[in-house]
C-alpha cells in the first residue's frame, strides 16, 4: 500500500520576486518541495494555509502600499515584523498544522541586534526556526 504524501510547499516573501523566479524554477523543477515567491501584497490566507515553511526578506523596501498607509500598524518596518504578522495569521488560520518561520537577509549583524551574529542564535531571539545569510558561500 502506498501513501501518496503532498509535497512541502515553501512560501518565500520578498519584495522582488521577479530577481528570484530562476531560483523558485530550479528548486521546483527537483520535484522534492514546491516553492512559490510572492510580493507581500500578493500573500493571501489560502497561499499561507498550504504554506509549511514561510520565508520572509528582512529588507522590504518596494513595497508601495506598505508606504501609503495611514496607519502605523499597517507598516511593518522590515521582515522580521511582518513575519510576526504572518506567523500569528496562520496559526488563526489553522492551529493544528506545524509551519516553520524563517528569515532571509543580507545583513545578519544588523537583525542580530547586539547578539552573537549566529544564526541559531538569533533566529531563537526571534522566535523563529532559522535565519538565513543570503552573503553564506556554502
Amino acid at each position: 500500500m502506498t501513501i501518496a504524501v503532498a509535497k512541502p510547499f515553501v512560501l518565500h516573501v520578498d519584495d522582488d520576486p521577479d530577481d528570484l523566479r530562476s531560483w523558485e524554477r530550479e528548486v521546483s523543477a527537483q520535484g522534492r518541495v514546491e516553492l512559490r515567491v510572492f510580493h507581500p501584497d500578493d500573500v493571501t490566507e489560502d497561499v499561507l494555509r498550504r504554506a509549511s515553511l514561510v520565508i520572509v526578506d528582512f529588507k522590504l523596501e518596494h513595497w508601495p502600499n506598505r508606504a501609503n498607509a495611514e496607519s502605523l500598524t499597517l507598516k511593518p518596518a522590515n521582515g522580521l515584523a511582518l513575519l510576526s504578522v504572518l506567523q500569528e495569521a496562520a496559526y488563526e488560520l489553522d492551529k493544528e498544522s506545524p509551519r516553520a518561520f524563517a528569515l532571509y537577509t543580507a545583513v545578519v549583524t544588523d537583525v542580530a541586534r547586539g547578539l552573537v551574529p549566529q544564526p541559531y542564535i538569533i533566529a531563537r531571539a526571534h522566535s523563529l526556526e532559522w535565519v538565513f545569510n543570503k552573503n553564506a558561500t556554502n
